[in-house]
């Protein structure tokens, strides 16, 4: 259903970036620029950064932290202070584009039967048209076994012709030798740092028409096909590594691909693309995908009459986008996924960790892919061991392992705060452990527990010194509540609703770690007894908003910001979500409420939002957040589908709201924790009707179908990897299963409930 993200004319952006299509395989990306007369394909490799080895701290940072936590709980504004003594450099290093793959037609715009569109289950690309009675046709995919992309161009006459070269905006040379385009270059510099990155792109053509190489171009002409098997190599194999042999790797690549052939090529990243993308699927609404509906006509279908098969057909295309971004043995997905074309890219291009690069994994378990964490989980282990460095000189913390991450890092792991003072953020990297948690719960793989004990433990080290006595409690301090002020108090000060939150469900993660994998049980009662003095994870202020900061009252209701911090516990944390607490639920809802007004609108901040509003029950606002997202006249969305920031006039994208995008939709229709799951809590009148396969729950539950009309289930079946019992909640009724590894249990029927 919806498979087929299709336009039939051509882009009427003729800059080109912003609805040129994405393909990808994790390692690489490549956007195809929708130009008929030429062709830019805008190249990325997921190691390619600026920069090379470097540190972000300020040694002895720690030697003001008395006087400046004094002063905050004081309640004196000490931002200057606190980014002169403990910010060490603004910005970090830069994902680079490694260049474009150009190809230059004998074509005028004068043509008919234009179409371009992903076929997202397969995972390939395509365009064609027709001109003087030719037929011409284009196809792409980023080919992950192989690590290759492969594309081919064909003319139903013979009379292919087009010239190709490699250009790039780094530095390097371009040698082409019969069938071989070789481009080497070298990564730039950047903030001081020099570039330390070598890379090479190659390209291989083989074609049944005439080649000819004239100075850096390869022409072929009067050909029926042409097919380019392309890849990216560096120099990286680790931050302390920068060994390898990029120019060998690439050529290497290409040659094999050459040898097996496209027809091969293709069918095994089919099989491997296909396979992921079929675990799960959706249906909304009663009609049928013709497979001939474009991308615009569902648009407007679904702004002007509630027509519900875009959110399908946009439901697929991010799942499309994950399997292309986020593979193993790859770096994980940046700000932009693996797809920037640009130098000087909105915020470097890097890795945001007050939230983006986590709402890049949101979906992956929700999808049954749980295995794709582990490109996050090498990244981690790498990071850690650089935030150990950073624990000692910003705060003197030398214990066992003990680390720390702020809220941004790059391909080299810094892991200090960079900017300004709003980056004194020290629990970005238990946001990020904790996220990886997540495929603990929804598979029950207890050896996941083992991958992941050694960055718990050090994290947990470091918050049992780090956490500092207030009064009753033990809080965080620096701490800040992401990009947002505090009042008078600027950004930073002690005790976020956030970092308790995320600390409090660090430690109770550890602790379970600790239970079947551990052995140091005098750490795990260290965390026991902080745990009690830990402030609440939510509190409700004076104007009846949830607290940003428990120790302050600086909450407005006129407030728009786009993050909601304060409410990571409700998602995509628990700790909030398990309360249960009627004045609590109302502060939530009007603290939603005043901060999803029109104002300081994202992508993302709408994609948290529906998620947001899903898990507090509100059906109406969930379906006004993915209307406000969903519809491109708000300007949260580029013509190709990527996340906008309408503030930025579509000049910047992100790719996180895309990333996000499945689980947080997934949340209207089933909500799962430990031990229960609530079917259809907070699903949009627009999408009463539908159903879903496959979907993966917590507690190693799989939800095999379940089909619902008019806002009730009609039909439910779970499965369990492990077994176990689980309470299935749906139309007002509760079901107590007690189910067998591998047993499937019919609990709906025809609108009947079974059990």
């Amino acid at each position: 259903m919806y498979d087929q993200f299709l336009f039939n004319a051509p882009s009427e952006d003729f800059s080109g970036i912003n609805a040129a299509l994405p393909i990808g395989n994790g390692y690489m990306g490549m956007q195809v620029e929708d130009n008929i007369v030429y062709e830019r394909l805008a190249l990325n490799e997921s190691t390619l950064w600026s920069g090379g080895p470097y540190e972000n701290n300020l040694p002895g940072a720690y030697r003001f932290l008395p006087e400046l936590r004094a002063s905050a709980f004081r309640g004196e504004q000490r931002d200057f202070d606190w980014e002169s003594r403990f910010v060490g450099m603004w910005g970090g290093q830069i994902l680079l584009p490694a260049g474009d793959f150009m190809a230059y037609f004998a074509n005028s715009r004068e043509t008919t039967h234009y179409r371009k569109k992903i076929d997202l289950r397969q995972g390939v690309l395509s365009s064609s048209y027709q001109k003087k009675g030719e037929k011409v046709t284009k196809e792409y995919f980023a080919n992950y076994p192989s690590n290759v992309i492969c594309f081919r161009y064909a003319n139903s006459k013979s009379k292919l012709n087009f010239a190709c070269e490699i250009v790039s905006k780094s530095s390097g040379s371009l040698s082409v030798k019969e069938n071989l385009l070789l481009f080497e270059g070298q990564a730039n510099g950047a903030r001081g740092v020099e570039g330390r990155i070598r890379y090479a792109i190659a390209a291989r053509v083989c074609s049944d028409g005439k080649m000819q190489v004239i100075g850096k171009r390869l022409i072929v002409k009067d050909a029926s096909y042409a097919e380019v098997f392309l890849s990216i190599a560096t120099n990286f194999r680790s931050v302390d590594d920068l060994s390898a042999d990029y120019l060998a790797d690439a050529v290497k690549r290409v040659d094999l691909a050459y040898k097996r052939g496209y027809q091969v090529l293709r069918a095994e990243h089919i099989a491997d693309f296909s396979a992921h993308y079929e675990k799960v699927s959706l249906r909304l609404g009663t009609a049928v995908d013709d497979g001939d509906t474009s991308v615009k006509e569902l648009q407007r279908r679904f702004y002007a009459e509630n027509d519900p098969a875009w959110v399908v057909l946009y439901f697929n295309y991010t799942r499309y986008l994950i399997l292309s971004s986020t593979r193993n043995g790859s770096q994980p997905p940046t700000l932009q996924g693996i797809w920037n074309d640009k130098l000087s890219p909105p915020w470097d291009c890097k890795y945001t960790v007050n939230i983006n690069l986590e709402m890049n994994y949101w979906s992956v378990a929700a999808l049954g892919w749980p295995e794709l964490y582990r490109s996050l989980l090498e990244k981690m282990l790498a990071v850690a061991e650089k935030g150990r460095v950073t624990a000692k000189e910003m705060y003197n913390i030398t214990r066992g392992n003990a680390w720390v991450l702020h809220h941004n890092t790059d391909l080299w792991n810094v892991c200090g705060p960079i900017d300004g003072c709003w980056g004194l953020t020290p629990v970005c990297g238990a946001w990020l452990i904790n996220e990886l948690f997540t495929a603990y719960e929804y598979t029950q793989d207890e050896t996941w527990l083992s991958e992941l004990y050694s960055l718990f433990h050090g994290c947990a080290e470091f918050f049992c010194d780090f956490l500092v006595p207030y009064k009753d409690w033990l809080v965080t301090c620096p701490s800040t509540s992401p990009e947002r002020m505090n009042g008078p108090l600027g950004y930073v000060t002690f005790g976020s609703a956030h970092d308790n939150q995320i600390v409090l469900e660090m430690f109770e993660k550890y602790l379970l770690c600790e239970k079947y994998v551990g052995s140091d049980p005098k750490l795990a009662e260290e965390v026991r007894e902080k745990m009690k003095k830990l402030p609440p994870p939510a509190a409700v202020g004076p104007s009846g908003l949830v607290k940003e900061f428990y120790f302050h009252d600086y909450d407005f209701e006129e407030d728009t910001h786009r993050h909601l911090a304060h409410l990571y516990g409700l998602y995509p944390g628990q700790s909030v979500y398990r309360q249960h607490d009627p004045a609590l639920n109302a502060a939530i809802q009007k603290t939603l409420d005043c901060r999803s007004r029109a104002g300081d609108w994202t992508g993302w901040g709408i994609a948290w939002r529906i998620a947001l509003y899903a898990r507090i029950g509100d059906a109406v606002r969930v379906g006004t957040m993915i209307k406000t997202f969903l519809d491109r006249r708000n300007g949260l969305m580029l013509e190709n589908g990527f996340g906008a920031l309408p503030y930025e006039n579509g000049s910047a994208f992100q790719y996180d709201c895309n990333g996000a995008f499945p689980a947080v939709l997934a949340e209207a229709f089933v909500q799962s924790e430990a031990g229960r799951v609530n079917l259809l809590p907070a699903v949009p009148d627009f999408m009463h009707a539908g159903e879903w396969t496959g979907l993966y729950l917590r507690g190693g539950l799989r939800m095999e179908r379940l089909s619902f009309a008019e806002g009730r289930v009609l039909d439910c079946a779970i499965s369990s990897v492990k077994g176990g019992k689980v309470e299935v909640v749906a139309n007002g009724q509760s079901s107590l299963l007690a189910l067998e590894p591998g047993q499937v249990c019919q609990v709906w029927q025809n609108g009947k409930k079974l059990i």
